[in-house]
């Protein structure tokens, strides 16, 4: 025999239907609230570079000792508006370590940071980083004197490293000075011409 439901099994009825779009609100409600915080310290605007070390810091990829800190080494601009920033800190072994980050200028000395990337190369205090229209160079190594650039032609161009730790942007051109990925072959050189790396 089939019975109808009674006043007081229809309220719980509700009362559970109504618990469980409660619940889902806030799961949401709570869900966009920490998308919003992630978001903000993401994309907050840098005034100073205490700030951008402190952001720096939460987005490196390098291992740093207790007893060091995240340092900047400088940075060039690798596009309009565009930025790249070399840090440095040294590791648990005593070691110098680096890292470049890209950060977006949005005004008079402000900045947002934009990425840290994982792949670059670096050895012997030499590390560079590719972007879309050439290579970011930072030598750290003080017996590092010259960089010989040469990209497969008669004319080789050297850069004279004056002090480190010294930036450079070597940018890919073709010979009618279009912007063009190219090959090239580079050499570290100490002021005897010896290959540092």
């Amino acid at each position: 025999m089939e019975q109808n439901p009674t006043k007081e099994a229809s309220k719980t009825d509700s009362g559970m239907k109504y618990s469980g779009k409660t619940l889902l609100i806030m799961l949401t409600a709570l869900v966009l609230c920490l998308a919003a915080v992630f978001l903000y310290g993401h994309f907050t605007t840098l005034h100073t570079t205490e700030e951008i070390l402190k952001k720096a810091e939460k987005e490196c990829h390098i291992p740093i000792a207790e007893d060091s800190s995240l340092a900047l080494c400088g940075s060039c601009e690798i596009g309009e508006n565009k930025h790249l920033f070399w840090f440095t800190a040294v590791d648990n072994q005593g070691e110098n370590r680096y890292q470049p980050m890209r950060f977006t200028e949005v005004g008079e000395n402000e900045y947002k940071f934009r990425h840290a990337p994982k792949l670059f190369v670096c050895e012997n205090d030499i590390a560079y980083d590719h972007y879309s229209h050439g290579i970011v160079y930072l030598v750290n190594n003080p017996d590092c004197a010259t960089i010989v650039f040469n990209a497969g032609t008669e004319n080789e161009t050297s850069v004279s490293v004056d002090s480190v730790p010294f930036i450079y942007k070597y940018e890919y051109t073709t010979p009618d000075n279009t912007e063009s990925e190219e090959i090239i072959s580079v050499q570290f050189l100490d002021k005897n011409g010896n290959v540092v790396m």
